[in-house]
């Protein structure tokens, strides 16, 4: 019996939670001219522990239903099109300065950087 109350203080909660969430992106998106779709996705990526869908209906409101699992990202089963794709990329360093010596000596023979042929050519 106890357990159940406590699942309901704790389902209270997170609706409250959800609702003061929603409340707030929506003052955001009127107040700064920002998409409530787009700030909707954002907080479905930061707060996943939420319960209740982070989607959006037709007219625009958001959703009061819950969402089905955790994996959805908090979105409930009709609105999974509109969670966030998150695609992680991987950047590599590209060095600007090619060369493998002192920048004071002007050409050395085997040197990447001196290989390349300069980009642009300056008439004088």
């Amino acid at each position: 019996m106890e357990s159940r109350i406590v699942d309901m203080i704790n389902e209270e909660v997170e609706r409250r939670v959800a609702e003061k969430i929603k409340a707030i992106l929506e003052h955001v998106s009127k107040t700064y001219d920002v998409s409530i779709k787009q700030l909707m996705k954002d907080a479905s990526v930061v707060h996943t522990e939420n319960t209740m869908c982070m989607g959006l209906t037709a007219k625009g409101k958001s959703c009061n239903r819950r969402s089905c699992k955790k994996s959805n990202n908090g979105f409930c089963h009709s609105h999974q099109s509109q969670k966030p794709n998150i695609i992680r990329t991987v950047c590599t360093p590209v060095s600007p300065n090619q060369h493998n010596h002192d920048p004071g000596v002007f050409f050395v023979q085997g040197c990447p950087g001196c290989r390349e042929k300069p980009k642009v050519m300056i008439d004088i």
